[in-house]
């Protein structure tokens, strides 16, 4: 449960950066794809892959921690392709 809580923790240092992203997008497209990338890659690779790793050995509340977490940030990530792709 501690890697479980070091990666929502991970996760939550994130999301002032994709708020921040979403209210306001780049006006240029290149800052844009950028910043859009920024966010996503570090999402996958800091928080869903490290997620995937963590072994709950049989603990069904760290196993439904776990499955939380990968929601949350497929929803984050999902909301970042939303704006980036011109919705909100």
């Amino acid at each position: 449960m501690e890697k479980l809580a070091a990666l929502s923790d991970a996760l939550g240092a994130l999301l002032p950066a994709a708020r921040a992203f979403m209210a306001d997008p780049p006006r240029d497209p290149a800052k844009r794809d950028f910043e859009y990338k920024r966010l996503t890659e570090t999402i996958l690779a800091q928080i869903l892959l490290k997620v995937d790793g963590v072994e709950t050995e049989g603990d069904e509340g760290a196993r439904a921690r776990r499955k939380e977490l990968v929601r949350e940030a497929q929803g984050w990530l999902e909301t970042l392709d939303r704006v980036h792709k011109g919705g909100r």
